[in-house]
């Protein structure tokens, strides 16, 4: 068992990964980008981060995709 839980590590896709780690960044620091790199103005924030939270669902959906598969 242990040897094939060792391949199965080995196979991992490593776009994947990294896909799903940068959709993590932006989905959980969407208030971060909109305010500080973004720079928008309050009465559009809830918008913006909104945005940013179904693009970052999006993108770690495509890497779990390439990692399931």
């Amino acid at each position: 068992m242990p040897d094939k839980f060792r391949q199965n590590i080995l196979n991992i896709d490593i776009l994947g990964v990294a896909v799903l780690i940068m959709a993590g960044l932006i989905t959980y620091g969407s208030r971060f980008i909109a305010e500080k790199i973004l720079k928008v103005p309050p009465q559009n924030m809830f918008k913006v981060t909104t945005v940013l939270k179904i693009i970052g669902i999006a993108i770690g959906l495509f890497g779990l995709y390439r990692v399931t598969s």
